[in-house]
């Protein structure tokens, strides 16, 4: 079945006309006037917007999907492919190592499709001087020389590169739009039930009366026009002064008929549960592939290339819901779809949050460093080093609906690090814990804490822990 995905949006609208206290029809002073064309008059009585700054509106799962709560990158249990850009700025202070960051993810640098998800990011971060360098040279004597390099280290001496990939099917993945033919199975056959209400029925008999009207008395060509191959309405008050004003009143009661018929589909589809389908999606597994590379000034530590595979996997999801569905006729997908959120194991994990996990494996190369002083002369060289590491994590959100029905979440990672043939770095765990919050559409604020076994390079301290603050903004493609 080929499914047209603006029925999945269209369903969506019916989601903001069911649940948004601001769309309400027939405002006082909301009528429709000779300025206005079908969209902005459509918009005018939505309450949406004025009818002069009128443009298109879509809800789009995809979009609704990208301002989830997934956190920041580097410690959420969930990889988020689908905002177009995630700027974000850390206060840093997670191991003795870490320092303020700033960066920025890009969706889909290569241009490639909803299968093939990828992104690339980069992060600049004020790092501190390499710990054994900074032992080297002040067991040489040179502390005076120390205060001077560190002094030196600027944002741009310690950049990361990555690049990320993640293969998308009906199975693996968080974007609503690979599922639309199970969406578009039960909107059909909510659809077809609905067809049989009494908003279908006057929302059929107004247009059928406005179409009576235009025929009668010839008026395509005062409706629509061709501009640059593309069909776009004209104002009302192109139609002939002597037809204008019942035009107007009856395009108006067919819209509005249209967006009670809306508002039914809205019920039917919320008694269905249809709305959960982005708790769902959101519990798809990922597999991801990355490739980070770090640039660092010599001061601050040597260059790396690292290797990272990854698994997630969240609570109830797609996959189990189509296992479910598959015992079903094709004829009870909604009600099939509405017993299996139904059930009271689902109910309690989606109420409670779902609890995320993700288990992932790091390989990378530290590469040589060299360090050479001309006078005093003085000369350090580090030879390069293989460094293995595996993780496993746990989020989920807790408490109420905050900013736009999203929640609250914490990540915790926990991970080994084996430095075994590094003899100036210590094998290590150590476990991330972050709470990130929604304050308003993509903006999330960040605050987590560090606990480390052993600092990452050898010293008097054999624990730390520490904490660390910031903030993530989402900006959605339109």
């Amino acid at each position: 079945m080929i499914v047209n995905t603006r029925l999945v949006s269209m369903a969506l609208l019916a989601c903001a006309l069911l649940a948004s206290p601001v769309v309400t029809l027939s405002q006082e002073g909301a009528k429709c006037a000779g300025n206005d064309t079908i969209r902005s008059c459509r918009a005018r009585l939505l309450g949406i917007m004025p009818a002069e700054n009128a443009a298109t509106v879509t809800n789009k799962a995809s979009e609704l999907m990208a301002l989830f709560n997934t956190g920041e990158g580097a410690s959420s249990t969930i990889t988020d492919f689908l905002p177009w850009i995630r700027l974000l700025f850390d206060n840093g202070a997670g191991t003795a190592t870490d320092g303020e960051k700033i960066g920025f993810e890009y969706r889909n640098p290569l241009h490639l499709s909803k299968y093939h998800q990828n992104k690339i990011s980069v992060v600049l971060e004020k790092s501190g001087m390499f710990e054994p360098l900074k032992e080297a040279l002040q067991g040489a004597s040179l502390g005076d020389e120390v205060t001077d390099l560190a002094d030196g280290i600027g944002q741009a001496d310690d950049a990361r590169i990555v690049f990320s990939y993640s293969p998308a099917s009906k199975k693996f993945g968080r974007d609503p739009d690979l599922n639309d033919d199970l969406l578009g199975k039960v909107l059909h056959a909510v659809s077809k039930e609905e067809l049989k209400s009494e908003a279908a029925k006057l929302a059929r008999e107004a247009s059928v009366e406005r179409e009576n009207f235009i025929k009668a008395h010839t008026l395509d060509e005062f409706i629509q026009t061709e501009v640059d191959d593309e069909v776009v309405d004209q104002p009302f008050e192109k139609i002939p002064d002597e037809f204008e004003a019942e035009y107007i009143a009856l395009t108006q009661a067919w819209i509005e008929a249209e967006i009670g018929s809306v508002r039914s589909l809205a019920g039917s589809l919320a008694t269905g549960r249809f709305y959960d389908v982005l708790d769902l999606v959101n519990n798809q597994p990922q597999f991801v592939a990355s490739v980070e590379y770090r640039s660092r000034d010599e001061v601050v530590g040597p260059d790396e290339l690292a290797a990272k595979v990854s698994y997630e996997v969240g609570g109830p999801n797609i996959n189990s819901l189509r296992q479910h569905i598959a015992t079903c006729a094709d004829r009870e997908a909604l009600s099939c779809y509405a017993a299996y959120l139904d059930d009271k194991e689902v109910q309690r994990e989606l109420a409670s949050g779902s609890v995320h996990f993700k288990f992932s494996a790091e390989y990378s190369e530290v590469q040589r460093l060299e360090f050479s002083l001309p006078d005093p002369a003085f000369d350090y060289v580090l030879k390069p080093v293989k460094h293995l590491s595996v993780s496993a994590g746990m989020g989920r959100y807790f408490g109420p609906d905050v900013s736009a029905g999203r929640r609250a979440r914490f990540d915790l990672t926990a991970s080994y690090e084996d430095f075994s043939d590094d003899p100036s770095r210590q094998d290590r765990g150590l476990a991330n814990l972050t709470v990130t919050y929604p304050i308003s559409g993509g903006f999330f604020l960040s605050v987590g804490a560090v606990y480390a076994t052993k600092p990452e390079f050898r010293g008097d301290v054999d624990e730390e822990i520490s904490a660390r603050a910031g903030f993530t903004y989402k900006i959605v493609e339109e």
